[in-house]
């Protein structure tokens, strides 16, 4: 298993794409993706919670109160399980075979 953390701030521009890029991976291992929200002020939230109902398996959401983007990855490593964990910036997307390198 393969737990990945995505911590959000404001990124409402990109978030989505982000996520997508998350979801669209060809791995032979089970991922688990970790969305750390640190309380936006903009529509980030709202985009994450979507995502998450819509791929409960798949995602769990963290909203947790604004406490920068360390104290989000702490949070995130805390409840990640899996033998390996990675980062994705929330303003950046990921190619289709990232996790499976990861795994590699």
């Amino acid at each position: 298993m393969i737990g990945v953390c995505i911590v959000t701030y404001n990124e409402d521009l990109y978030i989505a794409q982000c996520i997508e890029s998350a979801l669209s991976q060809i791995c032979s291992e089970k991922y688990r993706i970790y969305i750390g929200e640190d309380k936006s002020t903009d529509s980030t939230l709202s985009v994450c919670e979507k995502y998450a109902q819509e791929n409960p398996n798949k995602i769990k959401l963290i909203d947790q109160e604004n406490g920068g983007i360390s104290v989000a990855r702490n949070n995130g490593l805390k409840i990640a399980t899996g033998k390996y964990i990675g980062f994705v910036d929330s303003d950046d997307f990921v190619e289709t075979d990232m996790f499976e390198k990861l795994y590699n």
